[in-house]
């Protein structure tokens, strides 16, 4: 599908160099923390598996994309064996049982059942800013490539008999949300 309107709306590094498909959305996994908890500089979860954070630590069930594309990520990078020490490190140090979303691992921090989580930047990050929760977040890594980051995209199959509606639509999806006053 070419498309110069999502060429120029895509940044290169979000977009398929074959042009199947196009970032539209992304959520970053960052740290979250307890405001009380005494952590001076809670570091990326490479870090988590060191004992100072034996039964600290909450995490997302090994189920969910987010994580498993989080490991898939650190296995690319740093090799199966290193990122199953990095794993296991995790799982020793969890506080309690691992929780099915994002919303009940903000609340578990508030809670006081656990000092620190990885999540998903999303709107339930929205409840640690407007001060609902005391728990807040830490942009990790920053200096060394930053957060883990899952890119949502979409694009149009070759059989589409509607491929330049579709590619419309994806065009006005990927524009700035202040253009998108009317209909694609």
């Amino acid at each position: 599908m070419k498309s110069v309107v999502l060429e120029r709306n895509v940044p290169a590094h979000l977009r398929d160099p074959g042009r199947r498909w196009y970032g539209l959305s992304m959520r970053a996994r960052t740290i979250f923390y307890s405001r009380s908890a005494s952590i001076q500089d809670p570091r990326y979860l490479r870090g988590a598996r060191r004992t100072a954070w034996k039964g600290r630590l909450c995490l997302r069930t090994s189920r969910k994309v987010y994580n498993q594309s989080l490991v898939a990520m650190m296995i690319a990078e740093q090799g199966e064996s290193a990122t199953e020490k990095i794993v296991r490190g995790w799982v020793g140090n969890l506080a309690t049982d691992v929780f099915a979303n994002d919303t009940q691992l903000l609340e578990a921090i508030a809670a006081g059942q656990c000092d620190v989580a990885s999540q998903t930047r999303t709107t339930t990050g929205a409840s640690s800013r407007n001060g609902r929760l005391p728990v807040k977040p830490f942009w990790a890594n920053q200096k060394a490539g930053g957060v883990h980051v899952n890119i949502s995209g979409a694009g149009v199959t070759g059989h589409s008999r509607r491929a330049a509606a579709a590619t419309r639509f994806l065009e006005w999806l990927s524009a700035p949300r202040r253009s998108r006053t009317s209909r694609p």
